[in-house]
């Protein structure tokens, strides 16, 4: 086996590329965490933008909801109302008829 001789400078040399490569990597982990923080943003803006779309489609379904109770109660108010004109409407035909 060969015996190579570790030098101060080898070591040095190994230490500052270890230093840089530790320099690289807080750098990726801050800009990471940046782009962590700005999805976090994001995200809290779809969740708001999320929570208002669905406050006015409740309140328009509320809303449409009101809106066919009231067609349902007008249709069965005006039904007495149109049977009673076409029972008036046959009875002015009968009398026309038999004059």
């Amino acid at each position: 086996m060969s015996e190579e001789k570790v030098t101060l400078e080898f070591v040095a040399r190994q230490l500052q590329r270890v230093l840089e490569e530790m320099g690289e990597f807080r750098a990726e982990q801050r800009e990471f965490r940046a782009e962590q923080r700005e999805f976090r943003e994001e995200m809290a803006g779809f969740r708001d933008e999320m929570r208002l779309q669905t406050s006015i489609i409740l309140r328009l379904d509320r809303r449409e909801t009101r809106r066919e109770e009231r067609d349902v109660m007008m249709r069965d108010q005006l039904r007495p109302v149109n049977d009673k004109l076409q029972a008036l409407d046959e009875r002015v035909r009968a009398l026309e008829e038999g004059r």
